[in-house]
């Protein structure tokens, strides 16, 4: 996902991580790295928007934590901390209570908070944490590694690799002993920061109405971290088969994962991905002044991202479908249609290659761009 994605919200583990990572050090008797923990933890509000229920429950886990192993205290630099996550946190705190219809919109020169026409509001509900459905689609996901998406993982290979999971199970079991050894001591466990992190992770994730792998992201360099911690763990046992087993298999798997990548897994991938699209839509733009219709999964996207489209054309001219997320119909010349649509009353399409057939048969000139196709009647002009 990582590599082949590029979503927003895989910036959000590594601003957690780093969040983490400071605070840490910070508990290790070098308070000034709250500073780094309170920014960092505040940044990753600005990388995915199911972190703003992640970063609250993880850190009233953390300060709770902090406080019975005694190793928090009351100081400038965690009043700076607390001060600079609050005035980072503060523009999305008026952004909910604007749309949640607690504030008015705020419009001004300095600072402006829209009133959206709808938000994503209700990905989250608590009916999950008592739903047994909720609890098998975590369980399944975090099993599989998979969530039928090939554009976040290989069902075959997972996330990082299937045979991984029983050994962040070893890693999880070795460091919690570790954990509750220190917790009767109430010292402090930098691998309770681990568990904290993912149990607040785990608890989100029930709350999400449907999980997929790219929703759960923050769950996943914790349990990495538990594996790396097992395996590490095989390497104290007496007998070294065990953990020279294991590093083998890691080597093999990751010849095998990398050879799929860049063979039949590339091909697969393209079927989300479609090459050609970017020459596609800007052969499309250049043909005609007419209306140009878009038949492609998240069609709008592409258009204003490959030509770069005047956001000033875009808000003057946008028509917007329907709820439940108002996604346009139409903005400038061009229409959004579903892919497969059977309709060609048109007389310029962008579509997918394997509906080449399809305007054949009914007239049309089609003009190949990889895995995609832009399809002219006749009388319209263009076409080869």
């Amino acid at each position: 996902m990582l590599s082949r994605w590029a979503l927003e919200s895989n910036l959000a583990p590594a601003f957690l991580l780093f969040g983490l990572y400071f605070l840490s050090v910070a508990l290790d008797r070098r308070p000034a790295f709250l500073l780094l923990s309170g920014a960092f933890f505040g940044l990753s509000l600005y990388s995915y928007a199911i972190t703003w229920m992640v970063v609250p429950l993880m850190l009233a886990l953390l300060m709770a934590y902090a406080l019975f192993t005694r190793t928090f205290q009351l100081s400038l630099y965690s009043i700076a901390a607390v001060v600079a996550l609050f005035l980072l946190a503060l523009p999305l705190l008026l952004f909910v209570a604007v749309n949640q219809g607690w504030l008015p919109e705020i419009r001004n020169a300095v600072f402006s908070v829209p009133l959206m026409p709808q938000w994503r509001s209700n990905v989250l509900t608590t009916q999950g944490l008592v739903s047994l459905q909720s609890f098998y689609r975590l369980f399944d996901l975090l099993v599989t590694q998979s969530d039928g998406y090939l554009y976040n993982s290989f069902p075959q290979f997972g996330l990082y690799y299937l045979f991984s999971l029983p050994l962040a199970l070893y890693g999880a079991v070795c460091s919690l002993k570790s954990v509750f050894s220190a917790l009767r001591r109430r010292s402090f466990s930098a691998e309770a920061l681990i568990h904290i992190q993912l149990l607040a992770g785990l608890l989100v994730c029930l709350l999400i109405d449907t999980v997929n792998v790219n929703r759960s992201n923050f769950i996943y360099l914790p349990v990495i971290a538990l594996c790396a911690y097992g395996v590490r763990q095989l390497l104290l046992l007496p007998r070294k088969a065990v953990f020279q087993t294991v590093v083998a298999a890691y080597a093999v798997s990751f010849l095998a994962f990398a050879g799929f990548y860049f063979g039949d897994g590339r091909k697969e991938l393209a079927d989300h991905y479609r090459p050609g699209t970017r020459e596609a839509i800007a052969y499309a733009n250049e043909l005609t002044d007419d209306t140009v219709i878009c038949r492609v999964e998240n069609g709008y996207i592409k258009v204003l991202y490959n030509l770069a489209y005047p956001v000033e054309e875009y808000r003057d001219t946008v028509v917007y479908k329907d709820p439940p997320y108002p996604n346009p119909a139409s903005f400038g010349k061009f229409v959004f249609e579903d892919p497969g649509e059977t309709e060609t009353d048109g007389t310029v399409y962008i579509a997918q290659d394997e509906e080449a057939q399809a305007f054949l048969d009914a007239g049309f000139t089609v003009d190949t761009f990889d895995r995609m196709i832009v399809a002219i009647r006749p009388e319209s002009g263009g076409g080869n």
